[in-house]
């Protein structure tokens, strides 16, 4: 009875070892896979789109804010935004509206490396002027 037990718990320790190991997916530097993660239409039309659903956060714009706030994006295996990360804070505003866009960018072709799908970071820009508002 005694070994069955410390079997028992054996195995569920394993288990839970095996099932947190799945879930630390290894994530690549984009610019350093085979094939880098795209954004449907390119560089351009990414920019094109994260500038199209950005929002001035009226608390920024009060306070004159303006600059460029660059957030660490990580796409996963199956092109989805998963996370994203202020690595150059503009301001909490600003800051919460970048990853507030990035996060409703549509689905990427996902980066490749050694012949399989992987999870990458990048970095992107999400410029806030209070020049663009005139147009």
């Amino acid at each position: 009875m005694f070994r069955k037990s410390i079997l028992f718990v054996a195995l569920c320790f394993l288990s839970v070892q095996l099932v947190r190991a799945q879930e630390k997916e290894e994530v690549f530097d984009n610019a350093k896979v085979e094939v880098p993660a795209t954004y449907p239409g390119g560089e351009q039309a990414l920019m094109a789109d994260v500038a199209s659903l950005v929002t001035y956060p009226e608390a920024a714009l009060a306070r004159n804010v303006q600059g460029v706030c660059l957030l660490g994006v990580k796409v996963d295996k199956d092109g989805f935004v998963s996370d994203a990360r202020v690595r150059k804070a503009l301001s909490r505003e600003c800051d919460a509206e970048a990853i507030r866009v990035v996060k409703l960018l549509k689905r990427f072709t996902p980066a490749r490396d050694k012949g399989r799908r992987v999870a990458v970071w990048f970095t992107v820009p999400v410029r806030f002027l209070i020049r663009d508002l005139a147009r």
